[in-house]
């Protein structure tokens, strides 16, 4: 910042020598634009001008774009020329051609850190890294190239995402319904690829609808420009270049005028919306019950938070084999069982949608989350240095109830009392609500709860508080 602030008096005056070149600047990269002899002398007075305050103009690095290969006496032969294009401010300028190549060959960068993190036995760490490090890559490329030639780059993008992912889970059996899904937002009950095959429009028409608000203001000259492209797009007869791509990438319950009023942070709105339109789309095909109830919990409170978890410490790793089982059963994929079907210790066979092994007390597996999630809230307090403690008994007169802990908190006065229940939404009295509402096996759990605990409460006039699992 403060070189940019110091640079500036020596580019207003060599705008005001040079008014036959605009001269652009972003720190300490320099743009000339004009008649190339213009060019060529403003670079030249520029050179001898910036050697006064102490600076060296590095001819070795400098461009010249133009049409054909010039012979001008005044172009140092150091100087680069090309006439296809050149690459300002990380984005291809220049011909179509060289741009939609440019972006596949930059695109093409990520197949090494793809081809590491699908040998690397941590999928907890490598999901993380493909979903911070990858899947945004080229987004910067989205907001300034017209889609139609950013498609090879971010089709060949998507495609390495999904291919890095199904190395990563040893998933090789995902079909599209379910790439789908790992392609929405984790909240959404994905695991956040994002797919910038669809995103590209959005983020191309939102940076558009920004620049259009703003350029005007910072280039008065620019004023007439951003006129005629808004005359453009309200008619959709006009063949303008900036036009037609704006048509072309707008979604189709929106209009440009409207996006421009209301810029900020458009792109994240507008993806929100394109995402409430794929979950809508999922739910409104003719899912079973088991497949609607599914993909509803997936959307609950913090559903995905094992997504999210950084496996800094022990407790927040899960190991590869517990990441890759419980990835499958978010996607809706068959257990990995093999040929023989185990039959588990209450005698019955363990079926390949995983449901026996959440919800059969004898097995182990609700009793195992439970005792789990019980002893995480207690290191939690334990942490905090709250005194609590686990299911006390006769805590109630004449009751066997008994909730999992109770923290004794002097300062309220009275204690808080904590219960945590599994429930799933396949159980038959509740299926049927879960699968029309987000999160109805845990709501119907707190509400049998609460009722179990009334009696108790309003005997003692403890307050409880139920916190649903």
């Amino acid at each position: 910042m403060l070189f940019s602030v110091a640079l500036h008096p020596f580019l207003l005056d060599l705008q005001k020598n040079h008014s036959s070149t605009r001269v652009l600047a972003y720190l300490d990269d320099m743009f000339f634009i004009g008649p190339m002899e213009d060019v060529l002398l403003c670079l030249n007075d520029a050179e001898s001008s910036l050697k006064e305050i102490g600076l060296n103009v590095a001819i070795e690095k400098c461009e010249l774009l133009c049409n054909g290969l010039p012979d001008h006496p005044h172009l140092d032969r150091a100087i680069r020329v090309v006439s296809s294009g050149t690459i300002i401010l990380g984005i291809p300028i220049g011909h179509q051609h060289y741009v939609t190549e440019t972006c596949l060959e930059f695109a093409k960068g990520g197949q090494g850190l793809c081809d590491e993190l699908a040998s690397l036995d941590d999928p907890q760490s490598g999901m993380l890294i493909l979903r911070y490090c990858h899947t945004n890559r080229i987004n910067h490329l989205a907001r300034s190239v017209y889609p139609t030639l950013l498609k090879p780059a971010t089709r060949f993008h998507d495609e390495l995402t999904k291919a890095t992912f199904r190395e990563l889970v040893c998933c090789h059996d995902i079909g599209e319904q379910q790439w789908l899904q790992a392609t929405l937002p984790i909240r959404n009950g994905g695991f956040g690829m994002s797919s910038m095959e669809s995103t590209c429009p959005i983020a191309f028409v939102s940076s558009w609808a920004r620049s259009l608000a703003h350029l005007p203001q910072s280039f008065g000259d620019l004023t007439d420009l951003v006129k005629n492209i808004f005359r453009a797009v309200q008619h959709p007869g006009h063949n303008g270049s900036i036009a037609s791509h704006l048509l072309q990438a707008l979604p189709g319950n929106k209009s440009l005028v409207e996006l421009i009023n209301n810029p900020k942070k458009l792109q994240q709105k507008l993806k929100s919306e394109q995402t409430e339109q794929i979950v809508s789309s999922i739910l409104s095909n003719p899912l079973s019950q088991r497949s609607a109830a599914w993909f509803r919990s997936l959307q609950g409170l913090e559903a995905g938070a094992w997504l999210d978890s950084i496996p800094s410490s022990a407790k927040l790793a899960l190991k590869p084999s517990d990441f890759r089982l419980a990835t499958r059963m978010r996607l809706g994929l068959e257990m990995p069982l093999g040929s023989v079907v185990p039959v588990c210790e209450c005698d019955k066979d363990i079926d390949k949608d995983g449901y026996h092994l959440l919800t059969c007390k004898t097995g182990g597996g609700p009793i195992w989350t439970h005792e789990t999630l019980s002893s995480v809230w207690s290191d939690c307090l334990q942490h905090l240095k709250m005194s609590h403690q686990w299911e006390p008994r006769n805590l109630y007169v004449n009751s066997d109830d008994r909730p999992d802990i109770v923290v004794f908190d002097a300062q309220q006065g009275c204690d808080i009392e904590l219960d945590i229940s599994v429930a799933h939404p396949w159980a038959l009295h509740v299926i049927s609500r879960a699968a029309q509402e987000d999160g109805a096996a845990a709501a119907t759990r707190e509400v049998k709860k609460s009722e179990k605990y009334a009696k108790e409460r309003d005997v003692w006039g403890l307050p409880s508080k139920c916190i649903p699992y």
